[in-house]
């Protein structure tokens, strides 16, 4: 095989390889290491010290952690108002939810933002805010009604928004249905938790995405701010109804 078929030889190196009689793999193999970190760098070297069985570079296992998980949309027309815009904050915040359950994570703060056209004539709008939970959390409820606080102190009504988004941080494993807090607001009135993310989950994986939501996320009809997709792609290999239809 050629000496380009490596990791990291790519045609320039190979080129130059090939002025000094190394064409092949097998050539780059019995070449001088010391000569190799010479005349081109300590990397291909270390490439010809594992060529002939010398562990140069360490394994290193794949990320499985997350930073952050975000739900950001453009609107196909503006919100106008600041009741608009807090049911825009509601649907994000529990779409950001369900990515955060099917992860297995929760979030110890998330971050609402939200904007206007920069290139509109007038003074633009870019409220953001960042709210930080008791605890680490996936709770729709919790998620959206924090979400709706935060845009409807943030929002100017009359301001025409564009996008907006959320963003979940200080991320770590759930540890399972969470425990109520009797000191919390977010618990419930009657002193019952339930794992509310956990069956909202379970109802989309057996009845599709929009099989349920909280407010307006809940409704079938998608709301008229919401992102138009007529031109995507079939999901042939995700979606039943979305299945081609053939017939002989």
């Amino acid at each position: 095989m050629p000496a380009s078929g490596l990791w990291g030889v790519g045609a320039k190196t190979a080129a130059r390889l090939k002025l000094m009689g190394l064409e092949s793999i097998a050539d780059l193999k019995a070449a001088e290491p010391a000569l190799i970190r010479k005349k081109f760098s300590v990397v291909l070297q270390r490439t010809v010290l594992e060529l002939n069985g010398t562990e140069c570079i360490p394994h290193s296992e794949e990320r499985v952690d997350k930073a952050q998980i975000m739900f950001s949309r453009s609107f196909s027309e503006p919100v106008t108002t600041v009741a608009g815009m807090e049911e825009v904050a509601g649907v994000y915040a529990q779409r950001g939810a369900a990515r955060l359950i099917e992860a297995g994570l929760s979030a110890s703060s998330m971050t609402v933002t939200a904007g206007t056209s920069r290139f509109a004539a007038g003074e633009g709008s870019f409220p953001a805010a960042t709210i930080r939970f008791a605890a680490p959390t996936s709770d729709p409820i919790v998620l959206v009604r924090a979400a709706v606080a935060a845009m409807a102190q943030g929002a100017v009504e009359g301001a025409s928004y564009l996008r907006a988004g959320v963003m979940f941080h200080g991320l770590e494993p759930s540890v399972g249905p969470e425990m109520l807090d009797i000191f919390n607001q977010a618990g419930s009135q009657d002193g019952n938790q339930a794992d509310m993310g956990g069956v909202m989950g379970e109802v989309r994986s057996r009845f599709g995405a929009l099989a349920i939501g909280i407010g307006v996320g809940g409704l079938a009809a998608p709301a008229a701010w919401s992102m138009k997709r007529e031109h995507s792609s079939p999901r042939y290999t995700t979606e039943w109804d979305e299945l081609p239809v053939v017939r002989a």
